[in-house]
């Protein structure tokens, strides 16, 4: 928008006014108001934020282009590298192991099964990871059928004394 010759940028535009729209008082007149003076005041403020506003938006695409170009890469590193292990993991499940070698084991391959399959962006190992996260996932059933078991056992051994 024009005004007094100056361009002042709304809130929406990433422009900066190159001049302020300032009240100025005439060499032969009385100083400024107090009015003046606090309006010119207002001004300059508007103006320092507006520079600090855009500066923050320099600096926000700094961050942006920088996260682009080193840590998207690393980000894919990471996931492969945890798609990897939980595969690795699901090939040593085949082995004997004791049951709580195999707790711990089923624990930890599914938690980086499950975080591959939230956090990546291939389609292909998304749906790898979900299927080894549906494969060892305890069911509910199988769960409820422990719970019951436990609780039936206090319950039969106070009918057995």
């Amino acid at each position: 928008m024009l005004h007094n010759g100056a361009v002042i940028a709304s809130s929406c535009l990433p422009i900066v006014a190159t001049s302020l729209l300032r009240i100025d008082a005439a060499a032969d007149q009385a100083p400024l108001s107090a009015q003046q003076q606090l309006f010119n005041a207002w001004v300059q403020r508007i103006a320092d934020q507006r520079a600090w506003l855009l500066a923050w938006d320099e600096a926000v695409q700094a961050c942006r282009t920088r996260f682009a170009r080193d840590g998207v890469p690393l980000r894919t590193r990471y996931l492969d590298l945890q798609a990897a292990l939980a595969l690795y993991l699901d090939q040593q499940s085949a082995r004997k192991l004791s049951k709580l070698e195999r707790q711990l084991l089923e624990s930890c391959l599914l938690e980086s099964a499950q975080q591959v399959a939230d956090l990546s962006d291939t389609p292909a190992q998304r749906a790898a990871m979900e299927e080894l996260v549906r494969r060892y996932t305890p069911e509910e059933e199988d769960e409820e059928r422990e719970d019951d078991a436990s609780q039936a056992a206090p319950s039969c051994g106070s009918q057995c004394q």
